[in-house]
């Protein structure tokens, strides 16, 4: 996914984008409880690297721009776009889970503004938030603002969620939401070190070894739920290692140049529109094919994952105004970014 565009792309990043999105599907799928407890636990730690990546991919691409003070506005007129769209296009499941008086009740709730009409939206929202403290920084031309929120935003996810004893759901949403600060802010210093590709998977190796020891002392000692964990001090090394591991694909064969295409065109719009194609993809593999729960499961990130890639190249070739809205109309954005910056004296 990524939210900022540049005009070299990176082979490799490109290609784990489609990996993350999958890997979100996976974690949205729910816990996989027909191919027994382990697999569930497996599936859901080895999928957390994929949200980080994404902050990973906006805050490397933003630091090319460091010249500009205003680089941020471009990418958060994208977003807020995209979350107001895709609020809109979740009304319809939204009703469908919570009922009408429900999903009312909760369109006029404040908590609309940070999670949107549909769970997932939340990143969308997080993501702003970060660009807007960067933007903030970079405003103020204060250099240590943004390492040290990073650092409190951080250390205080860690601190709310997984190694909180006494965890609350609604402070963990809260830690949650400001853990893009961070992540973006590793993604800008990313841009100025060459991670090799056997660092890389060091990087990946040693970080998902410690998500499994964290989630697994963390079961016994304060009775977690290791298939819960949002964030663990491992998923740090972790995705960036997959983030270095991008870096250095090369695209020198035609798979690898197609995957990257749908990975650049088309990641944004999979986060946004999986949770239908999952709902849509059970309905038919358990009521229409009628087959076993477990089968099911095993198919069904693959088959979402599908039907949203192509539902998305549908809607770019046929329908050209939803897909640029989905996708946040960078078109519009460019005019409106340009009329900001010659409004703002650049």
């Amino acid at each position: 996914m990524g939210v900022t565009k540049v005009r070299n792309r990176i082979t490799g990043i490109d290609i784990l984008r489609l990996l993350a999105a999958s890997c979100v599907i996976s974690l949205h799928v729910g816990y996989f409880h027909a191919l027994g407890e382990y697999i569930g636990m497996t599936v859901r730690l080895l999928a957390r690297w994929a949200v980080p990546f994404f902050w990973l991919v906006t805050g490397y691409f933003l630091s090319k721009k460091n010249d500009d003070k205003y680089r941020t506005v471009k990418p958060i007129l994208r977003l807020v776009i995209v979350f107001v769209v895709a609020s809109i296009l979740f009304i319809p499941l939204d009703i469908e889970e919570k009922g009408l008086v429900e999903a009312i009740a909760y369109c006029l709730n404040s908590d609309l503004l940070f999670r949107g009409t549909y769970g997932h939206l939340w990143f969308i929202s997080s993501t702003i938030l970060g660009l807007l403290f960067v933007l903030l920084s970079d405003g103020l031309r204060l250099k240590v603002l943004l390492p040290a929120a990073a650092t409190i935003s951080l250390t205080l996810y860690l601190i709310l969620g997984a190694y909180n004893p006494f965890e609350s759901l609604g402070t963990v949403s809260i830690a949650r939401h400001f853990a893009s600060i961070a992540f973006i802010y590793m993604g800008m210093l990313l841009s100025t070190r060459k991670l090799k590709m056997n660092f890389s998977w060091l990087l990946v190796a040693v970080g998902i070894a410690l998500q499994f020891i964290e989630a697994y002392a963390l079961s016994q000692i304060m009775g977690k739920d290791p298939a819960e964990q949002r964030l663990l001090i491992g998923t740090i090394p972790y995705c960036i290692g997959m983030f270095g591991i991008g870096l250095n694909i090369r695209g020198e064969k035609a798979l690898t140049g197609m995957l990257s295409a749908v990975g650049r065109k088309y990641s944004l719009g999979v986060y946004i529109i999986h949770p239908y194609l999952i709902w849509l993809s059970y309905g038919i593999l358990l009521n229409i094919l009628k087959l076993p729960i477990s089968i099911a499961q095993m198919l069904i990130v693959p088959c979402a994952l599908l039907s949203s890639i192509i539902c998305l190249a549908f809607a770019d070739l046929y329908l050209k105004p939803l897909f640029l809205l989905i996708d946040g109309d960078p078109e519009m954005i460019t005019k409106i970014d340009a009329k900001l910056s010659r409004s703002l004296g650049q």
